[in-house]
């Protein structure tokens, strides 16, 4: 009998344990299980696209994003292969502003924001109009870092995500879901 409740205790505690660790995002291992998909988005964060955030509904129409000095965050390092970013570090000692360009990486004549030059911490809205594969280019100086984003909402993109030198800071078309600032990252050395 002692034995069978010493057996019932230490599976109550695996079970506890492996529930804890589901619910920080983690699998049997106690590994991060976010893979190329990248963080989770925060509880109650705006966004799309992995069943936490889906208050923006289907392909918004309209995404902000800020402009950060950051290094690229690796091709195909987010939204399960789909996003990243890749080329040069933006630092704040490149230029005085940034220049931001967003189009659709599958027809490039499709501008969905025009080359706009915007300081740091300033912010651009891109409008993807339901496409579903944006391509951003960051220009400061000699500096390129080019971004690509899936905009479809078939994977998560959400309010603070990191993109490198843009962080999406906004849906401005959805009204009642959190949307605060991201935090900026730190700024790299020139």
């Amino acid at each position: 009998l002692r034995q069978m409740t010493a057996h019932k205790t230490l599976f109550a505690l695996v079970a506890s344990t492996m529930a804890g660790l589901s619910s920080a995002g983690m699998g049997s291992s106690g590994m991060s299980n976010s893979g190329p998909s990248g963080p989770a988005p925060p509880p109650g964060i705006c966004g799309c696209g992995d069943g936490t955030a889906d208050n923006v509904g289907s392909r918004p129409s309209r995404v902000e994003f800020t402009v950060v000095a950051a290094a690229p965050v690796g091709d195909g390092a987010l939204q399960s292969g789909k996003g990243g970013s890749t080329g040069s570090t933006i630092t704040t000692g490149g230029c005085g502003q940034p220049t931001v360009r967003c189009y659709n990486n599958k027809d490039n004549s499709e501008v969905f924001l025009s080359s706009t030059s915007v300081p740091f911490g300033g912010t651009v809205i891109v409008s993807p109009d339901g496409n579903t594969e944006t391509e951003c280019t960051v220009t400061c100086g000699s500096q390129i870092q080019t971004i690509d984003i899936h905009t479809s909402c078939s994977k998560p993109l959400f309010v603070t995500q990191d993109f490198g030198a843009l962080v999406v800071s906004d849906f401005p078309d959805v009204t009642g879901c959190v949307t605060d600032s991201p935090t900026p990252s730190p700024t790299p050395s020139p």
